[in-house]
């Protein structure tokens, strides 16, 4: 199954690719049974958020504030404003109703986050009204709610007919209502039992999706005691919420209990504790798992807060992280250089703001040509060589390995410089 994820900082939080499909969703209505289009991002900020809280299972991350979690959900729905400005010139047109309907079903299901498709609503919100074989650079654009991309960046695709099943297909989008693409073909959205299939699909209650070899396959969760195929992703997954283990001196790898109140862990950032419990540093020096402490409580670490959005103030308790214009940490700091987050923190401030190395206060995000802070930067800036910098112009220099990237309409060629995106 390829999990929805979500970009954090600098890891990939995708969660999004989901809500983007479920992005179908906007309107001009008003009332409990209409989202108005400039309220769309944030109303699906928050029922992702609110949905995850609610499924600690399938989503990689916590928050202690529902505050931290829908600004940075809003800040990675980026795509709202090509959208909007389709929907206003009359290219796509939407139902205020189907996007209620679209947030109301992230908002009250957990399958949001393994979803292929996007939630009831989401598909019909937005309806476009180009044809079968007419250019488009959005699935919404089209009557088929298909458009199929080229090889070309910033080229544009075909508006295409979805396939029935059975038919080939690389990706869901290319199937019919809820069929899914599987092992190349598209097929009905049911879960798969033991030994089955789980590209693109879930695993019957009690399996899981075991992704080590080419062809993902549901399997039955390994029991404590028995050897395992190592950890991490397209490892082995433990019953019990067990944990697979291996030996240094031996290499085998066996399934595991995780390690209770008090016991001996790995270190901070470890996920070898129970539920609950965090791994920190005890009075000794060592290792050992403690209760997760929540906002206002005594913390010694801020790995002991447990949350990305927390941090272990110098009041000795969890605190939300700081705003603009708050005092902040980071462990590098000096004057021009960047700011990184302290051991244990994603953050050093609430997103958007970043932590300046001199002043130590959150201060807003640098622009263009400014030194870097915590390795980010405004929206449209990318971070070149600690140095924050705009996508590069016709004729510029360019270099798609170190993410020094053309502005939109242009493309990096074999001389590394931006020039017209030629379309075939």
């Amino acid at each position: 199954m390829n999990r929805v994820s979500l970009v954090v900082a600098g890891c990939c939080l995708v969660v999004l690719s989901t809500a983007c499909d479920a992005a179908k969703t906007s309107t001009t209505g008003a009332g409990s049974n209409n989202i108005a289009i400039t309220a769309l991002q944030a109303s699906l900020s928050d029922a992702v958020c609110a949905s995850a809280a609610k499924c600690p299972g399938v989503f990689p991350f916590t928050f202690a504030s529902p505050a931290t979690c829908v600004a940075i959900f809003a800040g990675q729905l980026t795509d709202f404003t090509d959208l909007i400005a389709a929907v206003q010139s009359g290219k796509i047109a939407y139902d205020g109703a189907q996007a209620a309907q679209c947030v109301a079903a992230i908002r009250n299901s957990c399958s949001f986050f393994d979803a292929q498709k996007a939630p009831p609503g989401c598909d019909k919100t937005f309806v476009g009204s180009t044809a079968d074989g007419a250019a488009c650079q959005r699935n919404e654009e089209c009557k088929s709610t298909f458009c199929k991309q080229t090889a070309t960046q910033d080229c544009p695709g075909v508006c295409t007919p979805q396939v029935a099943s059975g038919a080939d297909c690389t990706r869901s989008q290319e199937c019919s209502g809820a069929l899914v693409c599987s092992g190349g073909k598209c097929i009905d959205n049911v879960s798969s039992k033991k030994g089955g299939s789980c590209d693109n699909l879930t695993c019957d209650t009690g399996l899981y999706c075991d992704s080590s070899t080419a062809s993902p396959v549901c399997a039955e969760l390994v029991a404590i005691g028995a050897p395992c195929s190592g950890g991490g992703n397209g490892g082995t997954k433990c019953a019990s919420d067990g944990l697979c283990s291996t030996d240094i001196k031996t290499g085998a790898s066996t399934c595991v209990a995780r390690a209770k109140l008090g016991a001996t862990c790995g270190g901070p950032g470890s996920t070898d504790c129970e539920a609950g419990l965090v791994c920190i540093p005890d009075s000794k020096g060592a290792f050992a798992c403690v209760t997760r402490a929540k906002l206002g409580e005594a913390c010694t670490s801020t790995f002991q807060c447990g949350t990305i959005d927390t941090v272990c103030g110098t009041s000795g308790k969890c605190e939300v992280l700081p705003a603009k214009g708050a005092a902040c940490t980071c462990d590098i700091g000096a004057k021009g250089g960047s700011c990184d987050a302290p051991a244990g923190q994603l953050y050093s401030c609430m997103p958007p703001f970043v932590c300046d190395g001199t002043s130590k206060k959150c201060v807003d995000a640098p622009g263009k040509d400014q030194p870097c802070g915590q390795g980010k930067c405004a929206v449209g800036l990318t971070c070149i060589s600690n140095v924050c910098k705009a996508p590069a112009a016709a004729g510029e220099a360019c270099d798609t390995a170190m993410n020094l990237n053309c502005a939109k309409g242009l493309t990096c060629g074999t001389d590394n410089k931006c020039a017209a995106t030629v379309c075939k």
